[in-house]
């Protein structure tokens, strides 16, 4: 049987254990808090790893941070709304009547 990733393999992995035992069911919730535990460990380690290509932060010290094609290029969610606000200061500077 094939499970899909992401919040739908749950339900799936959870019907399996419909209507049996308790003690299945503890076996169920226990090996689903683990795997939590080891995707949150695996996460902080990510993020303390990763860094931002524009500022340096690394992405434990920020909001929130997004790669590229691979973790050497990333940038944080700081860095993109500075970017924005460069950009929207850009923009307003360079009417048609400036041009």
């Amino acid at each position: 049987m094939q499970v899909a990733a992401g919040p739908t393999a749950h339900r799936d992995v959870r019907s399996l254990f419909e209507g049996l035992p308790r003690a299945a069911n503890a076996r169920y919730r226990a090996a689903m808090a683990e795997e939590t535990t080891e995707a949150a460990l695996k996460r902080e380690i990510y993020l303390d790893q990763v860094k931002c290509s524009f500022c340096g932060k690394r992405g434990r010290d920020v909001e929130a941070i997004v790669c590229g094609a691979t973790p050497d290029i990333a940038i944080c969610n700081e860095c993109v709304d500075l970017c924005g606000e460069i950009m929207a200061e850009e923009r307003q500077g360079s009417t048609p009547a400036t041009q």
